[in-house]
């Protein structure tokens, strides 16, 4: 067990950060036995993943331009009730949340799972699963809730999550990018439209491999006005993400039986409000 009083922990900190600007690295090692050991220059360890996030939180001051980097491999779960967050610290370039093996957040249908507060932030190889926001949680809430202006998903999982404004995940201001994900399984509560559901007001940018599914795309916002909702008209969130003053980037990403509909139906139906004309996005 590693227990430094708050005064020697910053005392480590500010002596290890004093003589490089190289990036900041804590690994997740449940093998410390608990807390945080700061022992090694720029490359520590945290028992948890709630430790290490919380020991970024307090990374300040930082030599400017400074990345930062946490990583871990193993299943992480919030069902307590409480979601993690990712924030940048003042004068870090960068925060990246890596996951390796089996990294993954998991709510157990209970809880949300992470929030980020970042200008750059980069999360890779994490699942998140089993998220759950509901109205009691707050309007505007999602499992995995995006704030902040630069947010980058790359290959991550994003399954059997249900939310109040998206599914799965809440963009606010953002501009947001997922690269090699994939959406499955999400519900939205809030109603709204099958797989992402964007206001016009955010201006969006939807980027993907193939020129038919772009024609096709301007073919169905054309003909299912319902696709775009204008802000006033605006019925909630998208069953796998929802989207608000925030451009987004789709790459290399796949959309399967995302919902938006309350109550949830069992499957997508074929016609109506609450349809998923898009079915599957490859």
């Amino acid at each position: 067990m590693w227990a430094r009083s708050p005064i020697s922990r910053m005392t480590a900190l500010g002596a290890a950060l004093a003589v490089s600007t190289v990036a900041v690295t804590i690994t997740v090692d449940p093998t410390i036995g608990g807390g945080c050991d700061l022992t090694s220059p720029n490359s520590w360890r945290c028992h948890a993943l709630k430790d290490a996030l919380e020991q970024v939180h307090g990374l300040t001051p930082l030599p400017n331009g400074t990345p930062v980097v946490v990583a871990f491999s193993s299943v992480v779960s919030t069902a307590d009730g409480r979601g993690l967050t990712l924030k940048q610290p003042p004068n870090a370039s960068s925060v990246a949340l890596v996951g390796s093996g089996d990294a993954a957040i998991d709510g157990g249908g209970k809880s949300a799972l992470l929030s980020t507060d970042c200008k750059n932030c980069t999360v890779r190889g994490v699942a998140f699963v089993n998220g759950y926001v509901n109205i009691t949680h707050g309007k505007d809430m999602a499992p995995v809730l995006v704030q902040g202006h630069n947010t980058f998903f790359v290959g991550c999982r994003f399954a059997h999550n249900r939310g109040y404004d998206g599914g799965a995940v809440l963009s606010s201001h953002n501009l947001i990018s997922f690269n090699s994900c994939t959406f499955s399984d999400n519900v939205a509560f809030h109603g709204g439209d099958g797989h992402a559901h964007v206001s016009v007001a955010a201006a969006c940018s939807l980027v993907a491999r193939s020129l038919l599914l772009l024609l096709l795309l301007l073919v169905l916002l054309v003909l299912t006005p319902s696709l775009l909702s204008l802000a006033s008209q605006d019925t909630g969130g998208g069953g796998a993400i929802w989207a608000y003053s925030s451009k987004i980037f789709l790459l290399n990403s796949v959309f399967k039986n995302n919902i938006a509909v309350d109550p949830p139906p069992n499957a997508c139906p074929p016609t109506g409000k609450h349809a998923c004309p898009l079915g599957t996005w490859e």
